[in-house]
């Protein structure tokens, strides 16, 4: 059974914040590379779209929306 899309919406302040986050961050892929998620999500992308570009997995990215969904992203920019 399909999952649910979980919409991702941001504040501006909320973009260019995580924004920053990717293009001057010294963390790790994996941590960059749920940023990105979140960005490419805001921008409308669909899931295979952005799994294919970050080559990670489509439970990867419904996760990351959930998490994004719950915790905003602050959890990712103190992670």
């Amino acid at each position: 059974m399909a999952r649910k899309r979980i919409e991702v919406t941001r504040t501006p302040e909320a973009h260019e914040s995580l924004s920053t986050y990717v293009a001057h961050g010294h963390k790790s892929a994996r941590e960059i590379n749920r940023a990105r998620i979140l960005l490419l999500a805001h921008e409308g992308h669909t899931d295979a779209d952005i799994a294919k570009v970050l080559g990670v997995s489509h439970g990867t990215i419904y996760n990351m929306r959930k998490t994004y969904r719950h915790k905003g992203d602050q959890q990712i920019l103190d992670g």
